[in-house]
């Protein structure tokens, strides 16, 4: 009975030592699978806003020889709905890729900080419901490993001399 005791005590050491190591990889995961998944939410409909843009910005310029009010109110409007999503309409400053994996694992990673992206904001439906969805667990993990960080790093910091 003494033996397995002990037994069940090491492996629940063993255990606690490692959950740190384990928390911070399965983090690390999550986030980069939420870029990914973002990124391939996200891509279609940024490639089809950026068509559609160059197709009103070439049929605009074609159309119009001298500018008349209507119809500049109208290229305008789309120009500021695509700039909020973080797409230029002016020549190809816009060649950027903002729903690429990398732009993905900086704006899930802000996200789950709380912290926010500017006013870039998911185009698609799929998008923001992955989102909400990628949050309401990812915000709380977000949370827990920072306060097993602070746990791990406040007995080396206040042990040393600052």
């Amino acid at each position: 009975s003494f033996g397995m005791a002990a037994g069940w005590e090491s492996v629940r050491r063993s255990c606690r030592e490692r959950a740190f190591g384990l928390l911070a990889l399965g983090y690390v995961l999550y986030v980069l699978l939420g870029g990914a998944v973002f990124a391939a939410l996200e891509q279609a409909g940024e490639v089809a806003l950026r068509r559609e843009l160059r197709e009103v910005r070439a049929a605009f310029l074609d159309d119009h020889r001298c500018l008349r009010e209507a119809p500049l109110d109208a290229l305008l409007e789309e120009v500021v709905s695509a700039g909020q999503h973080g797409v230029s309409a002016l020549d190809d400053r816009s060649e950027e890729c903002n729903s690429d994996f990398t732009s993905s694992l900086f704006f899930v990673t802000a996200f789950l900080t709380t912290t926010g992206y500017g006013s870039t904001v998911p185009l698609s439906d799929q998008g923001k419901l992955f989102c909400v969805l990628f949050c309401c667990l990812g915000i709380p993990l977000n949370l827990l490993l920072l306060s097993c960080l602070t746990q791990r790093l406040l007995p080396w910091v206040t042990r040393r001399p600052l």
